[in-house]
């Protein structure tokens, strides 16, 4: 009697480990999904994908209804078992309960998260490439730098240095230490917590400090603190009275019309939010992009080729900038400053 032969797959984290450090490291691959995926996406070392539950994933295969989310970290092809991949795991937006949390700092932080924010989990693991869904669009937020791109409502995102750290026998949850968790001052009404879905975060370019707006008093300021120009910067022309629009300053490449609107763009803040929104809508990037071409080099040659270069929409919104950039300009109008309690700057 015949006994058919089935290749062998790897039981163990040890015997998929073994099987990855045999295998060829790629830069990228195409990947077919459990359910043959004729778009066959491509994949990177740093794809965000999803990935339908299986028998050797990390959580219940029966829930066939779910899709979970990580990033590959490593590809490498098998001649015995294919295309690799290590992945890092994330949890979905609502999937960590506060009932899972393993004290109270992790509960408080569960509960802050938005509705599209993913968390970082401690824990990897190695797979056929082929469990691969899809790639994902994912941004990642900065707490200690003014650089997230602009998002949509519906846009995946998590924020740098949480990552939770799960008990692989009670299946409680821990956040890890991170150096940068805590925003704000030492007065503030939420002991250093942000919650993205509601909070409106002003930035100290001074201090490198995110501040909650109500934690901070009001100033009289009529515009920002700026930092003086930089060593290598020209130096700056007046505001003309009376221009030409159409031609460029004299012995400049910008018209009197975009040098004005320039200095208007000096004036917006460096924050995330934006009143009115649900979720983290923020302009802060090509904000800090214009306080530093000032600050370096001074009004650009063409101020709305800058702005349209340094508008940061992630690419999976590129058909949209013409709606973000509009309204970026719909913010000249907000002329409400707060003084940094670390520095006095008017932020």
């Amino acid at each position: 009697m015949n006994v058919p032969s089935y290749p062998q797959v790897p039981r163990s984290s040890q015997e998929w480990s073994e099987a990855f450090q045999n295998a060829q490291e790629v830069e990228s691959a195409h990947v077919y999904g459990l359910e043959y995926n004729s778009a066959k996406p491509l994949i990177t070392g740093e794809s965000y994908v999803a990935i339908k539950p299986g028998g050797n994933r990390r959580d219940d295969p029966t829930t066939k209804d779910k899709t979970w989310v990580a990033r590959t970290m490593k590809i490498a092809r098998s001649a015995q078992y294919g295309t690799l991949v290590k992945l890092h795991w994330f949890y979905t937006p609502g999937e960590p309960e506060e009932d899972m949390a393993a004290d109270g700092q992790t509960r408080k932080f569960i509960a802050s998260t938005g509705s599209m924010e993913l968390i970082s989990l401690a824990s990897s693991t190695i797979d056929f490439a082929d469990v691969i869904d899809r790639v994902l669009p994912v941004v990642s937020m900065p707490l200690t730098s003014p650089q997230f791109p602009i998002i949509s409502s519906d846009t995946l995102y998590f924020r740098d240095d949480f990552t939770l750290l799960r008990s692989e026998t009670s299946g409680q949850v821990k956040l890890m230490k991170g150096s940068g968790q805590s925003i704000c001052s030492g007065t503030c009404v939420f002991y250093g917590r942000y919650s993205p879905d509601k909070d409106i975060l002003r930035f100290c370019l001074a201090c490198g400090q995110w501040y909650h707006t109500c934690c901070i008093p009001l100033s009289d300021a009529q515009r920002p603190t700026l930092a003086p120009p930089g060593p290598g910067c020209p130096p700056q022309p007046p505001i003309p009275d009376n221009s030409n629009d159409l031609e460029p300053m004299f012995e400049c490449k910008f018209t009197a019309a975009q040098y004005r609107l320039w200095k208007t763009l000096l004036q917006l803040p460096i924050q995330r939010g934006v009143h009115g929104v649900s979720y983290p809508l923020s302009f802060e990037y090509v904000v800090y992009d214009i306080r530093t071409q000032e600050r370096n080099h001074g009004c650009p040659d063409d101020v709305f080729d800058f702005i349209n270069h340094h508008l940061h929409v992630p690419s999976h919104l590129k058909d949209r900038a013409d709606t973000f950039r509009g309204a970026l300009f719909e913010m000249l109008t907000d002329d409400t400053y707060y003084d940094c309690p670390g520095c006095d700057s008017a932020i």
